[in-house]
């Protein structure tokens, strides 16, 4: 289980993430030193404008050294 502070820092970026438009469903993990974010854009929304941004606000939100990947949540 991660520590408390990670809790709220993974709940911190997923509030932020959400508020990239185009986006309405989101994960977030710490692993491995990595940043990893899922996200579902809107229908109506660019998949590749919404990875984007999210992209550009994840590498923002990373810690020095920790990388980070983006992608879509897989489809249910």
């Amino acid at each position: 289980m991660p520590p408390p502070e990670a809790d709220d820092r993974l709940e911190r970026i997923v509030e932020r993430v959400y508020a990239v438009p185009g986006v309405v469903d989101v994960r977030a993990w710490l692993w491995e030193e990595k940043l990893i974010v899922a996200v579902r854009a809107a229908p109506n929304a660019s998949p590749e404008a919404v990875l984007r941004q999210v992209r550009s606000l994840a590498e923002t939100l990373a810690e020095p050294g920790e990388g980070v990947e983006v992608g879509f949540i897989a489809n249910d």
